[in-house]
């Protein structure tokens, strides 16, 4: 009768443990994604502002400034959190920045970006074939033009 007792007091103190350690998680978590959604909206904020002011080249420099440690950031930090498919296209987005022949890409992320696979077309860069209906070859991504209902604009 005696270890009946002790196995139930060891369950209790188990399920009671890992209660408190999944609230504890889950308030660790939401500290994190609140300060990032805060981050994020002061960030947008502040660019709405300059806009606003038609200080367009500032928006442009400050975002330009920040592209190379948040592609180092997202490769040594976040990657392993990001499948393959979210990985490339933040990165291809960053190689379309600076595609244009007068950027060039810093020394710091030039590696990273090299390593990439060839990023598949994509709908805008397919224009006439998209509105001919030959999506052959095309990216299908949620939210794409292939996914949307025929009669939304």
């Amino acid at each position: 009768m005696k270890w009946i007792k002790r196995i139930l007091i060891t369950i209790v103190i188990l399920v009671i443990g890992g209660a408190a350690g999944a609230i504890g998680a889950s308030v660790a978590w939401h500290k994190v994604m609140s300060s990032f959604a805060s981050t994020a909206l002061v960030e947008v904020a502040v660019d709405a502002r300059y806009l606003q002011s038609e200080r367009v080249n500032e928006v442009l420099n400050r975002k330009t400034e920040a592209i190379p440690s948040l592609v180092q950031q997202l490769h040594s930090v976040h990657r392993r959190y990001l499948t393959e498919a979210q990985y490339n296209s933040a990165l291809w987005a960053v190689r379309r920045f600076y595609a244009d022949p007068q950027m060039e890409i810093p020394s710091s992320i030039r590696s990273i970006l090299d390593a990439l696979p060839p990023q598949p077309p994509i709908a805008c860069e397919l224009g006439p074939q998209i509105q001919q209906g030959n999506h052959e070859g095309v990216e299908q991504t949620p939210g794409s033009d292939s996914e949307r209902r025929a009669d939304v604009p």
